[in-house]
């Protein structure tokens, strides 16, 4: 039996790639058979030929990294827009360049990303089965509030329909891109570690080891789920279909400390041809 999963030969592209979650798509997509371009504003000790830096804030930034991309492989078939970062403050307390700095990463990057990548990823995707993909990390946040972190919340919510609107913008230009996005709850990771104790900080004290975390390897298996050239939201209306330009919100959430469940519901989708 054929693997869906596997990703031979796709060239991926992942940002914010030093992160917990980060790192874990990077290290599952190479193991599926994709050549993975790790990208953040540092390139950490060791790394090699693989990593390129990146600012998602800057467009000068975005253009040179794929001109060295297109450059070197020929090509880019899977855009991970992972990188973000997560400022918790009350909201009668936060400055207004943490807010502006909060949009510029998590939101301004995706654009960016989703504007200059997309010719590449187009002429990439006429010559993959299935297509290019996306996949942008949201958060559960982006449709549930949570205390001191409007920044936050505000900007995921704003990725969340910067996706769909992708989503079948590009199918309407008729582009063979599928976009993607991700969300995920309390994950385990030194962003998290941040944010709840500075949660128990401005609360008085609230003990951060009552709140539950899923795994990133988790995450990781959404992300390369709806990469994979086989993904449908809907396998049994449009089989014979995988070119498709689909949001999908892919939720993890800790049920027991002993099993978690991913629930998947398709927001939008609109057919490449």
């Amino acid at each position: 039996m054929m693997d869906t999963t596997r990703l031979d030969g796709a060239i991926a592209l992942v940002t914010g790639a030093n992160g917990d979650i980060g790192s874990a798509v990077c290290t599952l997509l190479e193991a599926r058979g994709a050549t993975v371009l790790r990208s953040d504003l540092r390139a950490p000790e060791g790394v090699g030929d693989g990593f390129l830096p990146l600012d998602v804030t800057s467009e000068e930034s975005w253009t040179r990294t794929l001109a060295a991309i297109e450059s070197r492989h020929g090509a880019l078939d899977i855009l991970v827009n992972n990188a973000g970062i997560a400022p918790m403050e009350r909201i009668d307390a936060m400055t207004l360049e943490d807010w502006r700095r909060c949009q510029q990463v998590n939101v301004e990057g995706v654009f960016l990303g989703l504007k200059l990548a997309s010719a590449l990823l187009a002429r990439s995707g006429g010559r993959r089965e299935g297509g290019a993909a996306i996949v942008n990390l949201c958060s559960g946040a982006s449709d549930r509030p949570s205390a001191f972190s409007a920044a936050y919340c505000v900007s995921k919510a704003a990725a969340r329909m910067l996706t769909r609107v992708a989503a079948v913008e590009f199918a309407a230009l008729k582009h063979p891109i599928r976009v993607n996005s991700v969300h995920p709850g309390v994950v385990e990771s030194a962003m998290m570690d941040d944010i709840l104790a500075t949660y128990s900080r401005i609360t008085g004290g609230t003990p951060v080891e009552t709140l539950r975390a899923a795994s990133p390897l988790a995450i990781r298996w959404a992300a390369s789920w709806n990469l994979s050239k086989w993904q449908r939201p809907w396998p049994s209306w449009h089989r014979q279909r995988p070119a498709m330009s689909t949001a999908m919100r892919c939720t993890w959430t800790a049920d027991t400390p002993r099993r978690n469940r991913l629930r998947k519901k398709a927001l939008s989708s609109s057919r490449l041809r």
